[in-house]
């Protein structure tokens, strides 16, 4: 998890550059953005707990 945190950190730190800059990505940081962010995401799910197995057990 401290990695996807890294991940995250090092998104902000380009939406602050930018926020500075006071100018959008460009199309090879936004679609670099876009797989991060994905790859992050891929991992979560990859990393959760299965659905079936999070359900309540009713006795």
């Amino acid at each position: 998890m401290s990695g996807q945190l890294i991940v995250f950190e090092t998104l902000f730190a380009l939406l602050y550059a930018f926020l500075w800059r006071q100018a959008g990505p460009s199309l090879l940081e936004a679609a670099a953005i876009i797989l991060v962010i994905g790859g992050v995401v891929w991992s979560m799910r990859q990393h959760g707990t299965p659905r079936e197995l999070a359900k309540p057990v009713h006795s």
